[in-house]
């Protein structure tokens, strides 16, 4: 059930962005939680490296409400991460847990540093 459940998601998404080309447009299927607006690297060829002032981790009880709000919504997968690095925020575990169960895919993209 769980693959179905997954395989259907999928097709919804790539179907999302293919009839988008045409005008039309379904719920959105997807939703980003940038749980940490810092980076522990300073890439040079990063634009965030110099150009994005604004650094920090969002609030726990706001990324809560987020997560909750994002599955009552039907949202079947979330990313905890938009800019940032997740892994530096010191709740990301909790975030997690929580997701578990209530999304089809829960990913992240990480330097992992």
């Amino acid at each position: 059930m769980e693959k179905l459940k997954f395989k259907l998601y999928r097709f919804k998404w790539w179907l999302s962005g293919f009839l988008a080309k045409f005008g039309i447009v379904l719920s959105p299927t997807h939703f980003d939680l940038e749980t940490c607006s810092d980076c522990n690297l300073r890439c040079i060829m990063c634009p965030y490296s110099t150009t994005y002032k604004q650094r920090g981790m969002i609030d726990d009880k706001l990324a809560v409400r987020a997560i909750n709000e994002a599955a009552r919504m039907k949202f079947k997968s979330i990313k905890f991460q938009f800019r940032g690095e997740p892994g530096l925020n010191k709740n990301l575990e909790k975030y997690v847990r929580l997701a578990k169960g209530k999304f089809v895919d829960i990913f992240m993209n990480t330097n992992a540093l």
